[in-house]
Formats: structure tokens, sequence, C-alpha cells
């Protein structure tokens, strides 16, 4: 028992319970404060994406995790998706098994819990690194923490799916630490599972794994000794290609779907780059991310900026490095190299864009600036563990430099706004006492340590409160008004659009019905292409449409049910009405009303066998695209929506002439997505505004027709996103016929089991059987038991050719690259094992002849 409660066990213990006590009593606090309403008004993490993305997601893999999901594929993503890339981005984390243990209820309580677990690992397993690497001191917390509660940890806390690779960097880096010294299965085993737990921050750890092992090689060994450059060279290239083979199994399939995944077109604009627009943003940008409470939620939590908050101490240290005459001059030189490097990094976009996969992210930028931190950190525990010998002048350096920038701040009133002023002088204040203190330690003086701790742990607090942003968010309230009312939908299959009473586009997650909206950075590319195309909108990571505008689309896309506040829809059926809770945040009660649509089609149906022919690939507004899509499908040749004729004015205005008492005029453009999120455009008719075009409606809208027999004048503000446009008028009779037409053979006795679908089909000839599922390889098809091959069909969906009589279609999903992945990573393991009885073997044999001598 002694043992076990050694002085070392306690270090370790410290390490990993401090942080949860200094996570768990702020957010005690802040519940004591809100009056208990702090997690039940989801506060505290459901927050930005944690909000629109995670937490839907976790609760479908609650789903998975009970037996109710596929964790290969859903069809609560959108039209239905390969699941393998949005589980290694977002769930493949060990701790998202710990959801299984709770009710759906307290899925955010549960993410609550898991943040701090993750923050904990961190600080332990830096506390690990740090014993390993130098000595197993209590001094060793103030960097352990350091690395917990770095702005990064701090700032990013909703993103909780890229904290696993960061707890794993510390003992990845002590594997190739190990690795030099001929021990590598740390490093292959740390770094595979940091591959598994999340590819994309993985990745970018894979780059500092290069970096920090070639520093390393050239500090502890002399440029001449070649022999054990190459012997060391060779065993750390076998070692990285066996970690990332004994992950194949997880990343084959993730690869194959990352090649079906949205990713914009990188633009001229975004390597805008001067050297004079270099050093601006250095000292505007970088510098003062060093001191406390800089990444606040008055920036959106550093959507803009780097995260590079490490504790003022470390940050004191880290410079203090390069004046400790007890480090050699070869390691200061290496150290600024890659110091210089990581600057450069966050200053030049060529760069960012090799740390960020070759695809710039939206918002949180420089998402590799935890490793700069890490090795601001490491630098500093090498400083602090040869402190003796750094000359006055350092700590002279260090004041006048931070003063000189803290003034520069204060005096900033616009450009430097984010940065709260209090922040900035305790941040002063705190490096004029942590000189004074690191002048006078040694390392016998634990009460100063004591003493370092506590002001730490202060700063640290105090950081933490700056960067949690909070916010009203009545996810219980919205789920218990609305959930119930939509998961009667897994009954059968069908999808249902929420129209104006959306908590995120991912509610089909949680409610658990089928949608066409979604908003994940995993998107697929066809799905997000064939919304856009077809009188959705979409900006960067979301994909929706109005299925209240036109009954066209929602009807081929087997949407049947439409809930709206609105009670006076145009072409759906009235089913009944209830009331809701007013824009989620006060007690004021709205009613919501449920329509469902007449026209709906089935998941598969029967289209014109010979629609190749007619079928134009998107060409024109959207509405052009559903009249070519329909007229190709049932082989009428007539117009659904027809262009109102008119006259050019100018470029953006033009005179209409309206003949049609129909009710509503249409007007449809096309747009260029990627300036849709963050812009927008009026519409007006006789100079009256009629529409604000924006990221969700930007498709096609509706208006009332309020203009027969006039002659009108449509102009726009701008045309900055929109490309062309035009009115329209809908011809129901014409669409009425053609869905008709599509009704006659569909697919019947629709049952969903995770990742496997059939259906019964009749059919009285030789036919094509369209399915509105994205088309996607990893699909196996089988008719009465068969397998047969498919084709895709209007450059998106899923089409098999079926002969005519009575049949029962079944289809499997499994991700692609599954069978080879597993293959590679069996033979990798094989290999590791090999490796593994050969040095067991070459001790032995080691051994035994220092035991003969």
């Amino acid at each position: 028992m002694k043992k076990l409660f050694n002085k070392k066990t306690l270090i370790y213990f410290l390490s990993f319970i401090i942080p949860i006590l200094i996570i768990w009593g702020y957010i005690g606090i802040r519940e004591i404060i809100s009056d208990g309403t702090f997690f039940k008004r989801g506060q505290s993490f459901l927050v930005v994406d944690m909000q629109n993305q995670y937490n839907p997601l976790f609760h479908y893999f609650h789903n998975v995790l009970s037996g109710k999901d596929s964790l290969f594929y859903s069809f609560h993503n959108s039209l239905g998706n390969n699941m393998a890339s949005t589980i290694g981005y977002y769930l493949a984390s060990p701790f998202n098994l710990l959801y299984g243990l709770v009710k759906r209820t307290d899925i955010p309580m549960m993410t609550a819990i898991i943040y701090s677990l993750k923050i904990a690992l961190c600080s332990l397993f830096m506390n690990i690194y740090i014993s390993y690497k130098f000595e197993n001191k209590y001094s060793n917390l103030i960097f352990s923490l350091s690395y917990a509660f770095m702005g990064f940890t701090t700032v990013y806390y909703f993103n909780t799916m890229w904290l696993d690779v960061i707890y794993m960097t510390p003992l990845v880096i002590m594997g190739i630490d190990k690795l030099i010294d001929g021990k590598p299965f740390m490093y292959i085993i740390t770094l595979c599972l940091s591959i598994i737990f999340n590819f994309y921050i993985a990745y970018m750890l894979c780059i500092f794994c290069v970096i920090y092992f070639i520093y390393e090689l050239f500090i502890r060994y002399s440029i001449r000794d070649f022999k054990n450059y190459k012997k060391i060279i060779l065993r750390f290239i076998i070692s990285s290609l066996l970690a990332a083979g004994l992950s194949a199994f997880f990343i084959v399939p993730v690869i194959y779907g990352l090649k079906e995944m949205l990713r914009y077109p990188i633009n001229d604009y975004q390597f805008d780059f001067t050297l004079k627009s270099g050093l601006r943003y250095l000292i505007q940008d970088i510098f003062p991310k060093f001191f406390i409470g800089t990444h606040n939620s008055s920036q959106i939590l550093g959507r803009t900026h780097p995260v590079l908050y490490i504790s003022l101490f470390s940050l004191l240290l880290s410079y203090l490095y390069f004046f400790n005459k007890r480090i050699e001059r070869k390691e200061k030189v290496l150290s600024l190299i890659i110091i210089i490097f990581f600057i450069i990094s966050l200053l030049i976009p060529h760069f960012q864009l090799f740390w960020q996969g070759f695809s710039f992210p939206n918002g949180y930028i420089d998402r590799f600036s935890f490793l700069f931190c890490f090795f601001l950190i490491l630098l500093a525990t090498k400083c602090f563990y040869k402190l003796n010998n750094i000359n006055m002048i350092g700590f002279l350096y260090f004041l006048i430099s931070s003063v000189f920038l803290g003034i520069y701040i204060l005096t900033q009133k616009v450009i430097l706004i984010y940065i709260p002023k209090n922040s900035v002088m305790l941040s002063l204040i705190l490096i004029f006492v942590y000189c004074v203190l690191l002048k006078i330690i040694t390392k016998k003086h634990f009460r100063l340590i004591s003493i370092f701790l506590l002001i730490m742990l202060s700063e640290f607090a105090y950081n933490f409160h700056h960067s949690f942003i909070s916010q009203n968010n009545y996810e219980n309230d919205y789920y218990k008004n609305i959930c119930f009312r939509l998961d009667e939908g897994n009954k059968n299959f069908y999808r249902i659009e929420l129209i104006d009473y959306v908590n995120s586009f991912n509610d089909s997650y949680v409610c658990n019905y089928y949608s066409v909206k979604t908003a994940l950075t995993t998107n697929n590319v066809k799905i997000h292409n064939f919304i856009h195309k077809f009188g959705g909108s979409q900006a960067y990571t979301f994909s929706t449409y109005d299925a209240s505008v036109t009954p066209v689309l929602p009807s081929l896309l087997s949407t049947k049910y439409i809930f709206q506040i609105e009670n006076n829809n145009a072409y759906y059926d009235k089913v009944d009405s209830f009331l809701v809770n007013s824009n989620l945040t006060n007690n004021e009660k709205i009613k919501m009303t449920k329509y469902t649509n007449p026209y709906v089609l089935s998941l598969g149906f029967v289209i014109d066998k010979n629609y190749k022919k007619t079928y134009k690939k998107w060409n024109g507004t959207p509405l052009d695209n559903i009249n070519n899509l329909m007229s190709s499908f049932t082989g009428i040749n007539k117009k659904i929506f027809t262009a109102i004729n008119r006259k050019k004015n100018s470029k953006l205005d033009y005179t209409y002439y309206i003949n049609s008492k129909d009710n509503y005029l249409f007007f449809s453009n096309e747009y260029e997505e990627t300036k849709n999120a963050s812009y927008y455009t009026y519409v007006y008719i006789n100079d009256e505004v009629v529409l604000r075009l924006e990221s969700f409606n930007i498709g096609m809208s509706r208006l009332n027709n309020n203009y027969y027999n006039e002659n009108i004048q449509l102009s726009l503000d701008d045309d900055y996103l929109l490309e062309y446009f035009n009115l329209y008028y809908f011809d129901e009779e014409v669409f009425k016929e053609g869905i008709n037409k599509l009704k006659d053979h569909q697919l019947e006795n629709i049952k969903l089991d995770k990742n496997k679908l059939t259906g019964d089909l009749e059919l009285d000839e030789d036919s094509l059987l369209f399915l509105s599922i994205p088309y996607d390889k990893g699909w196996n098809v089988y008719v009465d038991g068969k397998k047969v091959d498919y084709e895709e069909v209007a450059d998106t969906f899923i089409g098999i050719n079926i002969p005519k009589g009575k049949h029962k279609i079944s289809m499997v999903f499994y991700p692609r690259g599954l069978r080879l992945g597993a293959i590679i990573s069996i033979i990798s393991l094989c290999l590791i094992i090999h490796l593994k009885r050969k040095e067991v073997v070459v001790n032995d044999k080691k051994n035994k002849r220092k035991n003969n001598k």
C-alpha cells in the first residue's frame, strides 16, 4: 500500500484531479448563481457547433450504442450518408462510450463530464512525459496544468472531439524519445490511437512528430554521426508506417468517405499576404494572445485569431530559455528555428493550408496552435530545471517587451477591442510577480512552488471564466415540445421537414426522424450540390431547403409531413395544430401546424428508363433544373414552372407583365454558395421590398401575386451573390400529372433496419427504379436475393434496372475500404508482434552474455 501511495503516485493523482476540481468548481458556482438552471437550460456546453453539430451526433451515437442505429450508415444524415468520415472526425473518442450509460436527456451533462476527464488526462499525460524527460517533482504540476488549461483547451471546450489528440500528444512525443533510444513500441501504439481518435487533428500531430524527431535527433547526436542517424531514421519511418497500418481498419474507410466529402475551392484572396500585413498581424493578433483573457466571447471564441495562451509563467520561462547558460547553444538555435517556423505558419496562409489538410477551415483558425503551445511549455520546463544560470538581462527584456505590448494594446481603442483592458493590466501585474518570485526561487523552496501553484490556479480560473461563453439554450423545452411528434416517422420510411422552428439543422438525430436538412463538416458533396442546384440553400457546412415554397422537391424526396408556424400553407393538407414555446427563450406560446403532403412519393419509384436522353445536368436556375428533372423522370414534355416574359431595363432591373391569376409567383436564381453565408440582398417589386435573400432562402422563394394584369418592375440591390435570376408561374396541373404517373409503380412495405433496407416492387415491364438515396459504391443491392449492379441517376441518386414481375428489393451498406483496412491492420499487427519478439530475443541474449561475464 505504501508503494501505491508514494510521492510519484500522489503527483500523478494531483495532476489528474486538480483540473476536474477547477472545472466543476467553476460550473458549480455558475449553477448556484443561476439558481440551479445552468445545466437545465443547456447553458454550459451547448453553444456554437456543440449545439448545432456535436450534441445531435452524440444522440445518434447513443442510438448506435443502444442498437437502434447503424455505425456504418445513417438516414438521419440528410438524404442518407456513409458515416465513416463522420465517425472518424466527430465520434471516434473512446469517451463517447460513456454516452451509453445515461439517458438521452442527460447527454449535455455527460458532455461536461467527458470534457473535464479529457482536460484531466491532458494534465496527467503531460506530467508523465515531464517526469520521464526530467524529474518527478511537485513542480511538474506547474507545467502539466499549463498544458491542460492552455487557451486551446479552454477556448475550444465545446470542440471536445479535438481534445483526444491533445491529451495523447505528450505520450506520442514521449514515444519518439523512447524510439530514439531504441524502443519504438510506445510511439507506434500512441500514434495509432491518436489517428483513430481524430484523424484530422492527428494529421497535424504527425507533421509535428517529424519536426520533433529531427529536432531531438540533432540535439542528441552530432551531424557527423551518420551511422546513428541512418539507423534511427529508418526505425522512425518503419514505426510511423506501422502506426498508420495498425489504424488502417479504421482510417481506410474514413479516407474513402472523405472522397465524397464537401470541400470548398480555395480562392486567391485567401492567400493575400504582404510583409506589412504580416507584421501588423503579428503585433495585433499573435503577441497579445499570450495574455490572460484575450480569447473570449466578444471575439466569438477565437474564430479569427490564433489561440496561444499557455499561462504567463510558462510564457516567461519559454522566453528565459534562450538566456539560460546551462542550455547548449545548438539546442537554442534548433528551438528558435521551430518557433520561427510556427510563427511563419500563423502568418502565411500557404503554411496554414499545409497544416490544416490543404483546406482552409470555416472559423477557429490555426488549429495546429496547440502544438506550438506544447513546444513552448516544453521549453519552459527545460528552462525551469536548469534555472540557476539566467542572466538578469533576460528578465529585464521580458518585462520591458511585455510593458510595451500592454501599453500598445491599451492605447488601441478600435483595433484590439476584443482584448479586455483589465485582463491586460492583470497580465502585466502577474508577469512582474512571476519575475520577482522566479529570480529568488531555488529547487529546494517547496513553499515557493506552492505559491506559484496557487497564483497559477487563480490565473487559470480567471482565464477559463473569460473563455467560457454562456447562452440561453432551451434544448430540453424545445425537444419536449416537438420531438415526440416527430419520431413517429420511423414507423414507415418518409421524411419530415420543420419550417421556422429549428434548434439545429441536425435535429433529426435528436428527435429520431428523417430530414433533408444537415449541417456537418463531413457533408456528402453529391447531396450538397443537388440541393444547391434544385432550390435549396447552402453555405459551408449546412444544407437545407424550404419545403413550404413548392411541393415538387419535397414530393420527389419522400417528404410526407411539414411542420410550420404559419397555418396557411398553399399545397399541403392540414392535420392538426399545437402550441410551442416562442423562440425557445420564454413562456410565450405560438401555434405550430402539422401538414401532410398529398403528392408525396415513396423512397423508391419507377422513372422513364430513357431519362438520360432528355436529362441535362443542372443548367439554369433551380426551377429550370426542376423542370428538366421532372420531364426526364416522367417522359412528359411539359414545364411545371414557366418563366415569365420580361423586358431588361438594366442588369438588375426587369419589367414583367403578369397575365396569370395564380395566387403565387416564384423567384429563383443561381448563386455562388461560398459567398452565400455572409451576404444578403433585397428583391423589390415596384420599389417595395418583397424578399430578403440570404442563407436560408436563396435558392427559390414564393411571392403573393397581387399584380394580375399589371406591369411590374422587379429589381435587386446588387448581384454580388446572384449569377442569374428570373420570375416564374407554377402549373399545378402539369405537376399533378407528373406525380400521378410516378405513383404508378412505387417501392412498398419499406423497412429500415440500421444499414439494411428492404421493400417490395411489382412491375408490368422492365423498368428503372429510382431511389432518393445518394449514390455510393458501399451499397450491396439484391433483387430476390441475387446481387445486382446499380447506376447513378441525376448525378446524385441510385437507380436499379429491374425486370417485370413481383420482386423483393434489399440493400445493405458497408463502408468501402473496410476489408482492405482490416487486412492492412492485421499485417501491421503481425509485423509489430514479430519485431517485439525479435527485440525480446536480442535482449535475452544480451542478458545471458552479461550473466556469463
